[in-house]
C-alpha cells in the first residue's frame, strides 16, 4: 500500500501496519522527518498561534467594564423657580465591573420601571 501527498508518501505492503503516530520507516515525511515529529511541531505552533490570539483578544476585542448607577441632576432649593436649581446628585450604583451591553440593559430597565420625578433620577454607566 501507498499513500501520497503533497507532504507526505507512507509506504507499506501490510495496511495494518502504516502508523499514523511514530517515526518508524513505515511512515515517513518527505525530506526524511518522521510523521509523528511533523505533527507534534504542527500542534505546537498551533498552539502557539492560539495562545497569540488570546494574548491579542483584549485589543481585538475590547472588553471595557462599566459601573451603572442613578443619580438625581436637579437639587431642592426654594429660591430658585420650580423650587430646584441644576446639580448632580450622589451616586448610587446599581452594578459594577459588567460589559456595556449588561450596562446598557440595566439603564433601560432601571429608567422603565422608576420614574425620574422632579429632581429627574436617572440610571447612566461610566467606565469602571
Amino acid at each position: 500500500m501507498r499513500l501520497s501527498s503533497a507532504a507526505f508518501t507512507i509506504t507499506s505492503s501490510n495496511p495494518k501496519e502504516v502508523c499514523w503516530w511514530s517515526s518508524t520507516p513505515l511512515c515517513r515525511r518527505r525530506g526524511g522527518e518522521g510523521l509523528a515529529t511533523t505533527l507534534r511541531a504542527s500542534a505546537r505552533k498551533i498552539f502557539e498561534i492560539l495562545l497569540a490570539v488570546i494574548e491579542l483578544s483584549p485589543i481585538i476585542y475590547p472588553m471595557n467594564k462599566y459601573n451603572v448607577f442613578h443619580r438625581t441632576w436637579w437639587k431642592e432649593n426654594p429660591s430658585w423657580p420650580d423650587g430646584r436649581e441644576p446639580g448632580a446628585g450622589e451616586k448610587h450604583y446599581l452594578a459594577e465591573n459588567v460589559s456595556r451591553q449588561i450596562a446598557l440593559a440595566i439603564c433601560a430597565e432601571w429608567n422603565a420601571e422608576n420614574e425620574p420625578g422632579p429632581l429627574s433620577d436617572k440610571a447612566e454607566f461610566e467606565e469602571a
